[in-house]
Parts: C-alpha cells; sequence; structure tokens
C-alpha cells in the first residue's frame, strides 16, 4: 500500500502479487468465518493489484483479473468498475459501457462508476460511429496481422494502410502508430529501409504528441519495433538497449503476449551473437509461454530459433526436432 501511495505502481503490482501467493498459499479450513476472511482478504488484495496495472496501462492483464475477481465475488462493484476501465482503454466500448453499468446498479452511492458511465455515454452521442471505429480497427489489424503470419505482404500492407486512415480520420493515435509501426515491417521485409525509417520516424512523431498522458503501450510496441529491424540488418548490440525497454514495459503491464515476442527477439539477437545457450534458454521461455497463451505463430517463430541455437550446439535430434514443430 506504500508503494502504491507513493506513485510507485510497479513495485506495488510486484508486492500485491507476492501477497496473492502467500494467501493462496494458506490450508484450507472448514471454519467459514476464516475461509470469508481469506477470500475477502484475496479479493482485497486482487483489485489493489489491478489498479495498479491501470496505472501502468496493463489493460490487458486488468481485464483479465478483473474478470477472475468477478468469478468469486460478481457482486463486487470495484470489480466492475476496473473491468469497465480496463475495456474502454482498449476501445471495447460497449464491454466497458456493461461493466460501468453493473457497478451503477450494485453501488449506486459510488461516484465513480456514476461518471464513468456518463462519460461513456457522453461519448457515444457526440461519435455514434464511435462503437464501429473501434470494431473496424480491430478486424483490420487482426486482418493485417494474419496476412503477415502466412507472408502475404501485399495483403498485409493494404489492411495497414486502412487501419492507418481510419485512425487517423478519427484522431485515434495509439491506433495510428499502430499502423504506422506494421507499415514500417512491411517496408522492411521488403527491402524498402528507407520507407522503414520514414515509418518508424512517423511514428515517434505521433507518440510524442501525447505530452503528460503517454502512450506507454504505443512506446513499447515502438521500442519492439525498432529493435526488430535492428536485428534484421544484424545491429544485435544497437538492438539490445530497444529490447531491454520493451521487455521492462512488458513486464511492468503484464503483457504476457508481447513478453512473448521480445523472449523471441531476444532468442534471436543471442543467436546473432553466437550466444547458443542463451539462444536456447530464451527460445525455450518463449516457446513455454506461448503455448500457454495459444499462440501458435509466435510459437512456431520460437521453435525455429529454438532449432538453430540447438544445431549450432551440436544437438542435432533436438535441434531436428525443433525446426519440425516450428514449420
Amino acid at each position: 500500500n506504500e508503494h502504491f501511495k507513493a506513485g510507485r505502481h510497479a513495485e506495488a503490482k510486484a508486492s500485491y502479487a507476492c501477497a496473492l501467493a502467500l494467501i493462496e498459499q494458506l490450508p484450507l479450513s472448514e471454519d467459514s468465518s476464516l475461509k470469508t476472511d481469506i477470500q475477502e482478504r484475496h479479493v482485497k488484495c486482487a483489485l489493489n493489484r489491478i489498479a495498479c496495472l491501470l496505472k501502468l496501462h496493463g489493460y490487458d492483464a486488468a481485464r483479465r483479473e478483473a474478470i477472475a475477481v468477478l468469478k468469486l465475488v460478481p457482486e463486487s462493484a470495484k470489480a466492475h468498475l476496473f473491468l469497465g476501465k480496463a475495456c474502454e482503454a482498449v476501445g471495447l466500448i460497449s464491454d466497458a459501457q456493461a461493466a460501468y453499468t453493473a457497478s451503477v446498479k450494485l453501488s449506486p452511492q459510488l461516484r465513480e462508476p456514476r461518471e464513468a458511465l456518463d462519460a461513456v455515454r457522453a461519448r457515444l452521442k457526440e461519435s455514434p460511429q464511435l462503437l464501429q471505429m473501434y470494431e473496424d480497427v480491430h478486424l483490420l489489424e487482426e486482418r493485417a496481422l494474419r496476412a503477415l503470419n502466412h507472408a502475404d505482404l501485399g495483403r498485409t500492407r493494404q489492411q495497414l494502410e486502412l487501419l492507418l486512415k481510419e485512425a487517423r480520420a478519427h484522431r485515434e493515435a495509439h491506433w495510428e502508430c499502430r499502423a504506422l509501426l506494421g507499415l514500417a515491417l512491411v517496408c522492411q521485409e521488403e527491402a524498402e529501409s528507407e520507407g522503414a525509417a520514414d515509418y518508424m520516424a512517423a511514428a515517434r512523431r505521433t507518440l510524442g504528441k501525447a505530452g503528460d498522458s503517454p502512450d506507454v503501450r504505443g512506446e513499447a510496441f515502438h521500442a519492439h519495433t525498432a529493435a526488430i529491424l535492428l536485428l534484421d540488418e544484424g545491429k544485435s548490440a544497437q538492438a539490445s538497449p530497444f529490447l531491454t525497454g520493451a521487455m521492462q514495459l512488458a513486464d511492468e503491464m503484464d503483457d504476457e503476449l508481447l513478453q512473448c515476442r521480445v523472449l523471441n527477439s531476444l532468442a534471436a539477437a543471442a543467436l546473432l551473437e553466437r550466444d547458443w545457450n542463451q539462444s536456447v534458454e530464451r527460445s525455450t521461455e518463449a516457446v513455454s509461454l506461448a503455448q500457454r497463451l495459444g499462440e501458435q505463430h509466435v510459437e512456431g517463430v520460437a521453435h525455429v530459433t529454438l532449432g538453430q541455437a540447438l544445431a549450432a550446439l551440436k544437438r542435432t535430434q533436438e535441434a531436428a526436432d525443433a525446426l519440425k514443430r516450428g514449420a
């Protein structure tokens, strides 16, 4: 609690995680009052951790953990409020509105849920197309990623250009940044290094407009994309600080998918530096995390890097198995 009050949200988040782990290790009790007390402590600690995640822009993790709390205590107005905040931050406006409404119904005396609900309603009244816009940008990015995973660069570029147009039309800086970073990667794949640099510079300018409310997720994605471009050019030393920064932000946000992708990049960097054991370690971590997340493409990339590192270590059969899984 002291960390949170002092604004040290990353430290507070870690402390709450430790506290939750300790609570979960407590022996089961037949005493109903003790069971209730333990659950109340668990929920309070979990809600405090979600509050930290929201401060750290870890919206996906906050959303996931708020849903977990609501499975324990569906009547938690604060959990519904936090779920609404996380959903709104990632553009899931309908889900946010439903969560805020539930929070207000459960605790009508609380001001924050009412104000949040009123603010969402005002946004929708001012921009009736808001729901459709967020559906469109999510769909466009999903299509772009699917095309990129299948090495269809033309289709990827088309979807990202549509995403960029949509984001700029609605002044959605975060989505504009994501589109620009994706286009930088496409340019790099097509050996258009100047185009990639231009898109990276445009993304940097977009992030710079955030002022006192930095786009932390955008900064993390920018750092990782910069590292990927440098690694593609064989510049592992120059990529290192970007990878460190991206992983630090991913850890703070508890963004497991970004963590997994950065692990893949760290494994690739170790491969370039001929540190085969480090590459095996990082790619093995990436495989494990990708499997838990159900991210097959990211897992495949990790298996390929793992296979290359194992081959360099003359662990031929293991290398063949890993490369087969990554195919």
